[in-house]
């Protein structure tokens, strides 16, 4: 079973590509890669693996501050119904990359203790088919793809003891031998002077792709590298490296070497789905919400039989500590209740919101020409009434505004027939 994160990675190749990260202080990548995690539900095992990160790869007493910021993370998530905190992630991923850099307590376990090789747990169980998203430190011996191209042990300790940034001296340096990377082949050959010279050649690390290209407002096209036709299925990448089936349908202009088409989802994702899905999701947020306003209202009369004949306190009485308390849980269930009473209207409001936004056409959707079409004649009719009188002139400038309208309607007509028409 291959687990996929949020935005479709491969749960081990990200795991592995923020340690890596770390280790040479690529700040951007590393924080990516572990909010990625913490988004797709894997926060404890986020602050497990920085937790090892502080030990394995740094030096001094770093582990004390990010267990710091776990202890912040715990605090701030204690009460809240959604997660929270992921600025204190962020904060360990910051300090971890900036932090100086030591592999003191891998060395010693394993050139000290021992000598043998070790054998390692299979982090990754599928290579991605563009690994162009995930930098390519991460592939080492330790992964599927690095043992395909013959990484060895040997090499992982040389290449990341090379990458740690910053670096302090280590008490086993002199332990780490150096080695020459298998991916780079250095291949001999003669030139025509006599001269033995070597040529080297890097394989199978950048491959070619689609990728998104803004055009308009809403609108983006694929940008490809080869000719494609009308109706062609393809695959384009998005900057996180998640890949989306699309339809091909007009070449829209041709630059610098690449293509660049309209598309739209083969799935039929778009604007008007997307905000479905937030309508959704707000209402289930408002169910849930309105369930644990009940669960604290019920909370909250759990004592109403004693409270409801108003017998006042007796002080000094064994029964004063828990008619106290009685009275404070009740007020502080019943508080609890409204405060998620108001956030399920807030949801509620928020999801009548994207409702609205579920019926909206614009120029990213093939749809838009007998939209625009349609705004392009009334925009006409009405300009043309304003002449003949047929409609009443609220201001001075009613005629250049109405003009202004026709043009921006026309506009927005002739790109959406660029765009989805049979140009």
């Amino acid at each position: 079973m291959i687990i996929r994160t949020v935005c479709g990675y491969d749960f081990f190749e990200v795991s592995s590509a923020m340690q890596k990260a770390i280790r040479r202080a690529d700040t951007g990548v590393a924080g990516f890669f572990a909010l990625e995690l913490w988004a797709s539900g894997y926060r404890d095992y986020v602050w497990k693996r920085l937790f090892t990160i502080s030990a394995e790869d740094c030096y001094g007493i770093i582990t004390k501050e990010i267990e710091a910021l776990w202890q912040g993370h715990e605090l701030v998530n204690k009460t809240a119904t959604e997660p929270k905190g992921r600025i204190f992630v962020s904060k360990a991923v910051i300090l971890l990359c900036e932090c100086r850099k030591n592999r003191d307590a891998d060395h010693l376990q394993n050139f000290i203790y021992d000598r043998k090789d070790i054998d390692i747990e299979k982090w990754i169980n599928d290579v991605r088919r563009y690994p162009i998203p995930i930098p390519d430190y991460t592939f080492d011996v330790h992964t599927r793809k690095g043992k395909k191209h013959g990484r060895t042990k040997e090499e992982f300790f040389q290449e990341e003891y090379k990458a740690l940034q910053p670096r302090v001296p280590g008490l086993f340096d002199d332990l780490v031998q150096p080695s020459q990377p298998k991916f780079l082949m250095m291949k001999p050959r003669l030139s025509s002077c006599g001269f033995i010279i070597f040529h080297i050649s890097q394989t199978n690390l950048i491959k070619k792709m689609n990728t998104y290209y803004k055009f308009a407002p809403n609108v983006f096209l694929a940008k490809c590298d080869e000719k494609h036709e009308k109706g062609e299925t393809i695959e384009v990448t998005t900057k996180y490296g998640k890949e989306n089936e699309c339809i091909v349908f007009n070449l829209i202009y041709e630059r610098d070497g690449f293509y660049y088409y309209s598309i739209v989802r083969a799935d039929g994702f778009n604007v008007q789905e997307w905000a479905k899905q937030r309508a959704e999701r707000r209402h289930e947020w408002a169910t849930s919400a309105v369930q644990k306003s009940c669960e604290y209202y019920n909370k909250s009369n759990k004592d109403k039989d004693f409270l409801s004949l108003g017998e006042p306190i007796k002080v000094g009485h064994h029964s004063e500590k828990r008619h106290r308390k009685a009275i404070d849980d009740a007020w502080n269930n019943m508080g609890k209740s409204v405060e998620f009473s108001d956030k399920a209207a807030e949801h509620e409001r928020v999801a009548k919101y994207w409702e609205k936004r579920a019926n909206t056409i614009n120029l990213s959707m093939p749809e838009s020409i007998d939209f625009y079409e349609h705004k392009l004649e009334q925009a006409k009719e009405y300009h043309e009434g304003l002449k003949s009188g047929k409609y009443r002139r609220e201001h001075t400038y009613a005629m250049a505004y109405a003009n202004k309208a026709v043009k921006e309607a026309k506009k927005n007509y002739d790109l959406a027939v660029k765009l989805w028409g049979d140009v």
